[in-house]
């Protein structure tokens, strides 16, 4: 047998062990001194036992003095550095007292707990000095003689034998740790939701002209308590478990909210086993993409999460012409290959394809062309480009190809002129001559980048150019952008390192404030949105068109003069007509809203806004209606029906599926289920404790076990009462 195999197995019993140590501690266990001096090959084979090591150092003398046990290092102090050690014994009835004893003059928190062992008559266990912080170190090269021995004994009485003096360190203030006390002060302005700088702002308030330790918290002592204490509701230490614990309290309470996930190690087709995906789609951000799918919405966001996942946001155009995002999609990936299995797990979802008629995002095809994949109808949507970002690459481009500062200077003007043309026939004229102004100044690499990624044939013209987008709905892509900047400065708070169980939060929360906006603007109207003020600045420089507005021979065309351009006009038709609960872009001293009328001007006809056009023929059409009075036809035509209007009924709908969306779940839960639930709980909790809090939790946890088996002795011990009856005399 091999010598080193050999040294695994135990002489005594023959055993064979992984390792030495395991071997030695074995037979130091298991065996009886008197065997290991009875054979003679513990003497010949490895030493049973390793020497010990003296881990007790002397903190005053410089050549590291140690020793084997406390004892002689106060015997050592006192002889040779001529010290007085104080130690003192202390009784107590229960361990509640010595908490509160404890707790006097920081002792709980200047004495760590270190060691327990179980006796058979109780529980001794010890505490030592913490190692305190002095300058760039924690360590004093030396042990503390200080130190608390406790002694449970099993009918709850403690014993303690306390060596108050402190050697090889000072009682400095900046090595101090925050009392259990003012823990739980600070624990309960966070779970009450009160700012991390309103808290510090309040711990620099000095009492008794002395400095304390909560007078010098920071924000690192704040997110040790949240993590301590759970106050950030983490449902597991591993971002990825609980994120998987979310999905399944989803669906335990009935909301099937990610209707695609992909954990990290699962396979799935197409995917790698390392991708990590997500979709997040609730109940009234479904209502919003089945109810206004003509136009589309996508782009990608990053910097959400630890992770680096990047995030992919799909909006929709709502009743009020604003923006309200109707799915989330995270992941590792964002390329187009991800993008079909987002929208394909969409498709399931809804149980049919998306009938979309555009679908904006930015320069990268991979949105458009997983989509048109994926949902396969009769006739694509058009593809377009958001304004902001085509312009943002002309000037970029424009800065680095074009060399003579006028032409660059010109550049954002005339290519804004071309890209803001309504008439198909004077873009190309403007184009042509933009053209060949540039050929003349030489300037052929901005001209050739243009005509490679801009110019190139009819079908890319479309997708950017505003006179192929007229009464399409929509221009840029900023509701996107705008809903990105809330997410991540208002519910992110700018950070970036969040987990991804606290962004689910966060987007889940981002939607229904979103709702709730929409409600509030409903029931409480007012003029401080950005829509609103655009409409109200538009009805003013209107009032001042007086005489401007012609009506034509037809009855539903009117001919307004532009106050730009001399000689040029406008031409402003009936659209359709809503009902009076319409409130999309609505003007209160005009009484119409956004569907009213169309205009060909560029404010109406491509950034779906009143213009001030549309606000004249209003005020025209109140004027004449004042001085002829109104249509005898028009009253005859006139019911009166007190009924709903059309619009208010979608938005009651809306409204009640969002309270039914929002109520708490509440369903019938067995009590065997409640209580695999609460022993899950208990175990995470379990887990979370330090040592000193599961002290004291055990302590609440056998005195409540033993008042539960107390009373349930005394149910049984007792006998039936029988209750005093009245009787009453008969007849006989």
């Amino acid at each position: 047998m091999e010598l080193g195999k050999k040294n695994l197995i135990c002489e005594f019993c023959s055993l064979e062990f992984s390792s030495t140590s395991t071997r030695n501690r074995h037979i130091r266990t298991k065996h009886s001194a008197q065997d290991l001096g009875s054979t003679s090959a513990s003497t010949s084979a490895e030493p049973v036992k390793a020497e010990r090591t003296k881990r007790i150092i002397c903190p005053i003398c410089t050549n590291e003095t140690s020793f084997f046990f406390y004892k002689e290092l106060i015997k050592h102090l006192t002889n040779s550095h001529n010290l007085t050690i104080k130690e003192s014994v202390l009784y107590f009835r229960n361990f509640e007292e010595f908490t509160v004893w404890r707790a006097l003059e920081n002792r709980e928190i200047d004495f760590a707990c270190l060691t327990g062992r179980k006796y058979p008559n109780g529980f001794v266990s010890s505490a030592q000095q913490r190692n305190m912080k002095t300058g760039g170190s924690i360590r004093i090269n030396g042990t503390c003689p200080s130190r608390i021995i406790v002694n449970i004994s099993a009918d709850g009485s403690v014993a303690i034998n306390f060596t108050e003096t402190h050697v090889g360190h000072t009682d400095e203030l900046r090595t101090k740790r925050l009392t259990g006390a003012e823990q739980t002060t600070i624990v309960g302005q966070l779970t009450a939701g009160v700012s991390n700088d309103r808290i510090i702002q309040d711990s620099r308030i000095i009492h008794n002209g002395k400095l304390e330790r909560i007078n010098l918290i920071t924000r690192g002592d704040l997110a040790y308590l949240i993590r301590k204490f759970n106050i950030d509701k983490r449902r597991d230490a591993d971002d990825m478990i609980a994120t998987a614990l979310k999905i399944e309290e989803w669906n335990r309470q009935g909301k099937n909210h990610a209707f695609f996930f992909k954990k990290i190690g699962e396979s799935y087709p197409g995917l790698n086993d390392g991708d990590f995906a997500i979709g997040y789609m609730n109940g009234i951000m479904e209502k919003k993409l089945r109810s206004f799918s003509r136009i589309i919405c996508v782009d990608g966001t990053h910097g959400t999460n630890k992770r680096n996942l990047d995030l992919t946001i799909v909006l929709v155009k709502d009743e009020n012409n604003m923006g309200f995002p109707v799915a989330f999609f995270l992941s590792n990936r964002l390329d187009q290959l991800i993008q079909q299995i987002f929208f394909h797990a969409l498709q399931v979802r809804l149980g049919e394809p998306i009938q979309a008629e555009y679908i904006m995002s930015d320069d990268d095809p991979k949105y458009y062309n997983a989509w048109c994949q994926v949902m396969s109808t009769d006739q694509k949507p058009r593809r377009l480009l958001c304004t902001w970002h085509v312009i943002k690459n002309w000037n970029i481009q424009g800065r680095s190809k074009i060399k003579k500062q006028e032409v660059r200077e010109n550049m954002k003007k005339e290519m804004r002129k071309i890209l803001k043309e309504t008439d198909p026939l004077k873009f190309i004229e403007v184009k042509e001559n933009y053209f060949n102004y540039l050929e003349e100044e030489g300037e052929n690499d901005f001209l050739k980048y243009l005509q490679r990624y801009y110019f190139q044939n009819e079908e890319r013209i479309k997708m950017w150019a505003h006179c192929h987008r007229r009464n399409a709905g929509i221009n840029t892509n900023m509701a996107i952008e705008s809903l990105n900047k809330v997410l991540k400065y208002n519910k992110m708070k700018g950070q970036r390192n969040l987990r991804v169980e606290k962004l689910l939060d966060l987007l889940e929360e981002l939607v229904d404030e979103k709702m709730w906006k929409t409600i509030v603007n409903t029931e409480r109207p007012n003029a401080n949105n950005y829509q609103h003020k655009i409409t109200l600045e538009a009805h003013k420089k209107a009032e001042q068109m007086n005489g401007k507005v012609e009506l034509l021979s037809e009855n539903d065309h009117f001919k307004v003069e532009s106050c730009s351009v001399s000689g040029k006009y406008y031409f402003v038709s009936f659209n359709e007509v809503c009902d009076e609960e319409c409130r999309a872009g609505y003007c209160t001293k005009c009484k119409i809203c956004l569907h009213r009328y169309r205009c060909q001007c560029p404010e109406n006809a491509v950034k779906t806004i009143i213009c001030k056009h549309i606000h004249a023929v209003a005020l025209f059409e109140q004027r004449s209606e004042s001085v002829l009075g109104p249509s005898t036809s028009e009253e005859g035509n006139v019911l009166c029906i007190d009924e709903p209007s059309t619009s208010q009924i979608c938005y009651q709908d809306d409204v009640s599926h969002f309270i039914q969306e929002t109520r708490p779940h509440t369903t019938t839960i067995s009590f065997d289920d409640q209580r695999e639930i609460m022993v899950q709980e208990m175990n995470s909790f379990v887990r979370s404790l330090d040592e000193q809090s599961f002290n004291e939790y055990m302590v609440m946890f056998r005195k409540f076990k033993n008042d539960n088996e107390r009373r349930n002795a005394e149910k049984c011990s007792k006998k039936r009462k029988i209750e005093k009856q009245t009787y009453y005399p008969s007849k006989k």
